[in-house]
């Protein structure tokens, strides 16, 4: 991400960049595209009408748990600090799951 923020005519600091038109993204313009995607997906899954970005991100750094990306590797795809990632597994995502479970031993296994 850095990589290509830093291709940009813009460069941001505290902001993020639209990459497909380059210009800063507004709060107000993310608060409404992302009402508008909940609403359409709240449609055909009601559940999802009350639906967060966190709660996204939260779900993200969860499925890299169980897909068996690192910690840094987590870091990289959801930009949260290995304090967070780690905060989250911690509080919320503690359980160790089958999947989680046979990649270890499978890497165990393969050393």
């Amino acid at each position: 991400i850095a990589e290509r923020q830093r291709a940009l005519a813009a460069q941001p600091t505290h902001v993020i960049v639209c990459e497909t038109t380059g210009a800063p993204w507004k709060a107000d313009h993310y608060r409404h595209t992302f009402a508008a995607i909940r609403a359409k997906a709240a449609a055909t899954m009601p559940s999802l009408h009350d639906v967060t970005d966190q709660d996204l991100r939260d779900t993200g750094i969860t499925l890299c748990r169980i897909a068996g990306l690192t910690i840094d590797e987590t870091c990289a795809r959801t930009l949260q600090s290995r304090r967070r990632v780690l905060d989250l597994w911690d509080q919320a995502y503690g359980e160790i799951g089958p999947e989680i479970a046979n990649a270890g031993a499978d890497r165990l296994d393969a050393y």
